[in-house]
């Protein structure tokens, strides 16, 4: 799953822009209670959170901010 698939699941309103990047903002326990589901259906997803490093380095490397579009990205 990913950030086009989450989008998806969950709404357009709960996917948030930060300096270019899609997060998904959701409450913890939501977001807990995906996590718990991808593991339980076995789906392969690559998840990862929104830093200050991160987020730089996807503005001025877009090969980077391209790979993130494979990511589930959480704050």
């Amino acid at each position: 799953m990913n950030m086009h698939a989450t989008r998806k699941a969950f709404g357009s309103d709960t996917l948030k822009t930060i300096l270019g990047i899609p997060v998904l903002a959701i409450r913890w326990d939501d977001a807990i209670a995906l996590l718990t589901r991808l593991v339980a259906e076995r789906r392969f997803t690559k998840v990862s959170f929104l830093n200050a490093h991160n987020a730089n380095i996807a503005c001025t490397d877009p090969v980077f901010a391209e790979a993130l579009d494979d990511f589930l990205i959480l704050p």
